[in-house]
């Protein structure tokens, strides 16, 4: 599974961080690649994954670490906030899902494999709300001349 570039930076700082003046060698082997665990997983572990199961835990995470399904959908599944609403509410039996339909959760399986992965997406969703908040006080304050001309 191929990580969108921003969550793949994250995970990198918060591994150096974590692991201090390690070769950059040690850092890499903790992240995911373009072969990444499917390729190395056996067969009988995606013959039959637990949906509703995994549909918890992905929430139960995302509560505890205050990230939103916009930021998760959209680095970690590449689908819209809507479309991870609707997996993560109504997740349907795995032997009810297309192809297409099975690869979210095997993404979030992968996901949930690695805690670094929860953190990385955490520093992505704090920087962002950290934009949205300085964009938000510019306008509020264009606004505010507005009013004082008029």
């Amino acid at each position: 599974m191929a990580f969108p570039t921003a969550l793949y930076a994250a995970k990198v700082a918060l591994m150096s961080a974590n692991q201090g003046s390690a070769g950059a060698g040690s850092i890499d082997a903790g992240l995911p690649s373009d072969q990444s665990e499917s390729g190395s997983s056996t067969a009988g572990d995606e013959d039959h994954l637990d949906t509703a199961e995994i549909a918890f835990q992905v929430k139960e995470q995302l509560l505890k670490h205050n990230i939103g399904q916009r930021v998760f959908g959209h680095y970690v599944l590449g689908l819209s906030q809507g479309s991870v609403s609707e997996i993560l509410a109504r997740p349907k039996p795995w032997r009810k899902l297309t192809v297409k339909g099975k690869e979210p959760f095997i993404k979030m399986k992968q996901f949930l494999s690695d805690e670094q992965n929860i953190l990385a997406l955490r520093t992505i969703q704090v920087r962002q709300r950290g934009e949205w908040e300085r964009h938000e006080n510019t306008f509020l304050k264009k606004t505010n001349r507005l009013y004082l001309f008029l």
